[in-house]
């Protein structure tokens, strides 16, 4: 290359990065505002049942996807999904694998992304083979409702406006991320592990399947319920302590980017909140299941033992550590719900 093209080279590089530079300084400004507009919970009214679905296939054909490697992939994870889950959780699976459109595209690399599934579209965009298994376990649990424009996807509902673009009353991106990425590592990925930009959220998910269990979480995450999570919930916490749990994942999840950069009191708080959630929960259903004399009093114990130890105390998102348990918020945690707190703590530092 010549120098004067390497110059020209040079000034289109400049040019670009101009507005790069003018994106990350603008972004503390609106920062605050816009993580405080994420956190209004959300309402209940706006999450949808599931729609009633018709089956279209019985069976797949993936004929149409031209890439031998992405067919070998796709047929993979067909067999798993078969042999795994009962035909009843499978509708949304069958109805979108026979017309997926597969595509590679380095553009999703531009937003951070592997890989990219649009649920309007059921179309996926990928840049590494790898993240394929993601995007076709949200192709596997979603459904688009062309009269509300409403994409149900696993454990998010996303609204569209005519052309295209996602607009307001979302709910469910962070638990639902989560999900996806644990579903893919649990069955496909193990030897690549989990990505950092989803640690937070698997381990949010994992957390929150010792309260609704596995089985039951990827039935109701195959079949795009959220709100039969919110129901499963509600036997164990408050409508409103629930909503206000899946909008701080949300606002969590939506934040990652810029917490790179400015750490923010809004999210501290948010995962704090997240954490007294999961912990609250776990031991109000610890509670009946010992008022029921399904455990004993030592069991129940030792499994807030282990649960408190599962949490941990600290979580890294982006680049900044953020404490959610000391040993003051435990105990009045603990306090809140009639534990003997004394008990339990001088259990956790065993």
């Amino acid at each position: 290359m010549d120098i004067d093209k390497i110059m020209k080279f040079s000034e289109i590089f400049i040019e670009c990065l101009i507005p790069v530079i003018s994106l990350y300084t603008s972004r503390k400004l609106s920062s605050t505002y816009v993580l405080h507009k994420d956190y209004k919970p959300k309402d209940i009214s706006k999450v949808n049942l599931p729609v009633e679905l018709r089956q279209k296939y019985t069976d797949v054909d993936v004929s149409h996807i031209a890439s031998s490697k992405v067919k070998k992939v796709v047929l993979e994870f067909t067999t798993l999904l078969i042999e795994k889950f009962p035909p009843e959780l499978l509708s949304n699976f069958y109805n979108n694998i026979n017309e997926i459109n597969i595509k590679k595209n380095h553009g999703v690399l531009l937003i951070a992304a592997d890989g990219m599934y649009s649920c309007k579209k059921n179309k996926i965009n990928y840049s590494a083979i790898n993240s394929i298994y993601h995007e076709l376990f949200h192709m596997a649990s979603s459904v688009y409702n062309e009269r509300k424009r409403l994409c149900y996807s696993g454990f998010s509902q996303v609204y569209y406006s005519p052309i295209n673009r996602y607009v307001g009353n979302n709910i469910g991106f962070g638990i639902n991320e989560g999900y996806t990425e644990l579903m893919a590592y649990r069955y496909f990925e193990r030897e690549r592990g989990i990505p950092i930009t989803y640690e937070f959220e698997v381990g949010v998910v994992e957390h929150l399947e010792k309260i609704i269990d596995q089985k039951e979480m990827e039935k109701l995450y195959l079949t795009a319920n959220l709100m039969g999570l919110i129901n499963n919930l509600e036997e164990y916490a408050s409508l409103d302590d629930i909503l206000d749990f899946i909008t701080r994942v949300d606002l969590v999840n939506n934040h990652y980017i810029d917490n790179f950069i400015f750490p923010n009191n809004k999210m501290k708080e948010s995962i704090i909140s997240i954490y007294r959630f999961l912990l609250k929960t776990y031991i109000v259903k610890l509670e009946k299941q010992l008022d029921r004399e399904i455990i004993t009093k030592e069991e129940f114990l030792d499994k807030i033992k282990r649960y408190i130890k599962a949490l941990g105390t600290s979580v890294k998102i982006g680049r900044h550590i953020y404490e959610y348990f000391t040993r003051e918020n435990l105990f009045a945690i603990l306090k809140e719900i009639n534990i003997d707190n004394e008990e339990i703590v001088n259990l956790c530092r065993k």
